[in-house]
């Protein structure tokens, strides 16, 4: 079964987020170009779709303790971000293929 969009993002954000642990950072801004990933965030009592509800409670719970921000930004202001994503994504399905 494939990954969806949002859990794929969800994934990514709890990556960035962990390191922003490790690395002590107390204020972050995290910028993404899921508008449905932020509103898990922005909107309270959003419905949180359920393949991504643990990842989401690990970082606001990780976020409580620090000014970190959430954002989102329109993919077309994000085009370093995604080709990046999208170039490291074929490098990395070339080195597992048969």
């Amino acid at each position: 079964m494939a990954a969806s969009t949002i859990s794929i993002e969800a994934w990514a954000l709890r990556i960035a987020c962990g390191i922003a642990m490790d690395l002590n950072l107390d204020e972050d801004v995290f910028e993404f170009d899921c508008l449905e990933l932020i509103n898990c965030f922005k909107e309270p009592n959003s419905a949180t779709p359920w393949e991504i509800r643990a990842m989401i409670e690990d970082i606001k719970r990780w976020a409580s303790s620090k000014m970190w921000s959430f954002v989102w930004c329109p993919m077309e202001m994000n085009r370093v971000a995604n080709w990046l994503a999208t170039n490291c994504l074929s490098f990395f399905s070339g080195l597992y293929s048969a």
